[in-house]
């Protein structure tokens, strides 16, 4: 049980310590900046080419899409990163496993 417990609180340690982290994402042409924290919840969108807010909804919310998922993809990289290193620590050591 003790186990367990050292697992959940490790855990919890972890989420607090990816609120902290900050990763950015962009769209290919720049149009678009999303900042997440390492727990993936957008803190920041910022719109560069204010001529295609104007414009083209279509491509402003490509554009919002492209760069959200962008910093998702590198906050989950992280995330996974983390989450290693505690297995790591919990388990015993098995070849070819990490």
């Amino acid at each position: 049980m003790g186990k367990v417990k050292e697992a959940r609180r490790k855990m919890e340690s972890i989420k607090a310590h990816l609120e902290t982290i900050s990763v950015e994402g962009n769209d290919p042409d720049q149009r678009v900046h999303v900042v997440c924290n390492g727990n993936r919840l957008v803190q920041e969108i910022k719109i560069t080419d204010t001529n295609t807010v104007t414009s083209d909804h279509e491509a402003l919310e490509s554009a919002i899409k492209e760069a959200v998922n962008d910093a998702i993809s590198k906050a989950n990289e992280i995330a996974e990163e983390e989450m290693k290193k505690v297995a790591k620590d919990m388990l015993p050591p098995i070849p070819g496993l990490m």
